[in-house]
């Protein structure tokens, strides 16, 4: 087997230089000879903040001429790039979370960390342990204000015994079930995806997959991969949502993915703060294979 070697940034740009001229020579284009050409250049590319998802542009947006090549305007180019990073930035935490973990763990009694004060700790652990699995947005948002549990997660969070996704940088979970790996680089419609232990379902398809490796996914600009962990149960709202005030009970829907699972739905007025006195609805479903059994915890609405 020969010995693995890293590329230099300078070996790569010697590269590209190298492409360049023998483009050049054939008459081929590149965004490289585009850039050059374009006069005046396009602010969004000189503050950096163009979406960078194609290698069609670069595009020149002013008032005269609002979208790109694509056809996206200024809305949608900040809207890709506040999605692309919030999503990489969440999951590129896991090191910081491993790094918790790894503290908590040594601070014990005679180890190398000592808590100060046992009693805060004893207390956030207590508000931080709560079941999670299977939450929709708005139930995973009433346990982040209710526990300070994370919505988006890294997959250490959900996975800490599993060396695969320690490095894991560019997917996230949303809750404990549903498994996201945007395209973070320009040009690609297919990624490499890691699934951790268990089963999984494509999002779109409905194809099932064992976990505990990785897999080719499609990854179209119009698609992110999405996984579902067997055993979710997951509310959606059907027809055309603004806002949540266009969610009503007879627009949800429950979706179920074949397996053994458990969620509280919660639900309250989305305005004011009088679910903190019991003006809120919580349903309970649990999911064994393919049977769904509903249960009500609380009705205050």
């Amino acid at each position: 087997m020969s010995e693995f070697k890293l590329t230099t940034v300078e070996e790569f740009e010697a590269a590209t230089e190298r492409l360049l001229e023998t483009g050049a020579k054939v008459g081929a284009d590149a965004w490289q000879f585009r850039v050059k050409n374009q006069t005046p250049h396009c602010k969004f590319g000189e503050q950096g903040i163009c979406c960078r998802i194609c290698a069609m542009g670069p595009c020149r947006i002013t008032p005269k001429a609002p979208r790109g090549v694509c056809g996206c305007d200024a809305h949608g180019i900040v809207g890709r790039n506040f999605l692309k990073f919030t999503a990489g930035g969440a999951a590129t935490h896991s090191d910081h979370g491993r790094e918790i973990c790894h503290t908590l763990y040594c601070a014990k009694e005679g180890g190398n960390y000592q808590v100060k004060d046992p009693e805060k700790l004893l207390r956030i652990a207590k508000e931080w342990g709560v079941e999670t699995e299977g939450k929709d947005i708005y139930d995973l948002a009433h346990e982040c204000e209710k526990t300070g549990a994370p919505i988006v997660r890294p997959l250490v969070y959900e996975y800490p015994a599993d060396k695969h996704v320690r490095n894991i940088s560019d997917e996230y979970m949303l809750g404990s079930f549903v498994l996201v790996a945007p395209v973070i680089a320009p040009g690609k419609e297919a990624r490499e995806v890691y699934l951790p232990d268990g089963d999984w379902y494509d999002y779109y398809t409905g194809e099932k997959y064992n976990g505990g490796r990785y897999i080719l996914a499609d990854a179209p600009l119009d698609k992110v991969p999405v996984f579902i962990k067997a055993g979710a149960i997951i509310p959606v709202a059907d027809g055309e949502i603004r806002s949540t005030e266009d969610i009503t009970e007879d627009k949800i829907s429950i979706l179920t993915y074949p397996g053994k699972g458990s969620f509280v739905h919660y639900q309250d007025d989305n305005e004011t703060f009088a679910y903190r006195n019991g003006a809120y609805n919580a349903v309970e479903y649990t999911l064994d294979g393919d049977k769904l059994e509903k249960k009500v915890l609380h009705k205050g609405l």
